[in-house]
Order: C-alpha cells, then structure tokens, then sequence
C-alpha cells in the first residue's frame, strides 16, 4: 500500500508540474509523455515491492540455534540453505556449516589448535585431535558452487536446538574462510530444517 501511496503521489505530482510546462504542447505528446513517466513510476514501484519480499523471504529462513558442541554450549544465528543437502555418508543425518571465526572465542584452545593445524592434502591425520574427539569425526566429501572439491572433516553435534526442537547426532563442518553467509548468519542449515518448521 505504501508504495502504491508513494507512486501515486510521485505520478500525480511529476503530471501536475507538466501540465504547466507543456501548456502549448500537443495532446499526443503530452500523453506519450505521461505515459512515459507512469510507466517508469510503476517500474520502480515493482522493483521495490520486489526487494520487500526477498527481504521477508530471507528472513523467514533465519534460526537462532543453540550448539552444544565440545562440551560446550554456543548460540549462534543460523540460515536455513535450501541447497544444502550435504550428509554424513554413514547415518545420512545433516551436515551443517559452521563460520569458525563466528564461533573460535567459544572453543577449548586444544580443539582450535588442531582444527588449524589440520591439513586438507592429509586428511586422515586425526591424531592432532584428542582421542574423545575422534571418535566424533566423520569425513566429507564437498562440492562447492564455486567448483571446488575435497574432503572436510565433520564433527558431531551432541545437540542442536531449533526452535524447541531437539536434533541429535548431526554434524557440522567449519569453514575457515571468512565469507559471509547469508542474512549475515554464523551457521548454514541443512535444508531438511525446512520440513520441521
């Protein structure tokens, strides 16, 4: 309604100010005129109802969850990704994405420490993680959208919580670089969070 407000006020107020500007024009181009500028007025009324919506849209993909992950409790803002349908090989439970500079204030330095001496051309090499730890890694192989490939190691999650709702045994992955996610979110949901809405 707003915009439809500001359009109209825009339109009839741009036609008003013409009409004395182009008192001896003819009548076809005073209306080729009008028409010219109710159309651009209406393409930029679309544009912003446009934006409105993918505003909303976004927004109702955004969580906030609570992580215990290491022992330790983490609440973080997360999206919903509809193009994440990454799982754990095994168990096929979800993979989640966590940004590791959103979250390395919260970890026990042990875990910080291997998680940067962790090396992706030896994956295997689990021994830089205590012997608990290891037994909550899994690996994963990832595709991104930029083209890249390889394989992550992902950690299971003793427990998230999203809205009210607890998951057990998913896992999550820590992305190193410091990219934004969406909606500016520290974690990138699996898209099956989707269907427990």
């Amino acid at each position: 309604g707003s915009w439809v407000i500001i359009a109209t006020l825009l339109v009839g107020g741009l036609l008003t100010a013409l009409q004395s500007i182009m008192v001896e024009a003819t009548l076809s181009s005073y209306f080729v005129l009008t028409f010219f500028i109710g159309f651009l007025s209406l393409i930029f009324v679309r544009k912003g109802w446009q934006l409105k919506v993918l505003q909303t849209i976004k927004q109702s993909y955004e969580r906030t969850c609570e992580i215990e992950l290491f022992e330790q409790q983490l609440i973080v803002t997360a999206y919903i990704d509809t193009g994440n349908e990454c799982v754990e090989p095994i168990s096929r439970k979800p993979v989640h994405f966590i940004s590791y500079p959103a979250v390395e204030s919260y970890l026990p330095k042990a875990i910080k420490e291997a998680l940067l001496q962790w090396q992706q051309h030896t994956p295997s090499n689990l021994s830089l993680f205590e012997s608990t730890i290891r037994r909550n890694i899994r690996f994963i192989s990832l595709n991104t959208v930029q083209g890249n490939s390889g394989i992550v190691p992902a950690f299971r999650v003793n427990k998230l919580i999203i809205a009210d709702q607890v998951f057990e045994n998913h896992y999550v992955v820590f992305t190193k670089n410091d990219a934004s996610f969406p909606q500016n979110a520290d974690m990138i949901l699996h898209a099956s969070i989707l269907m427990t809405k």
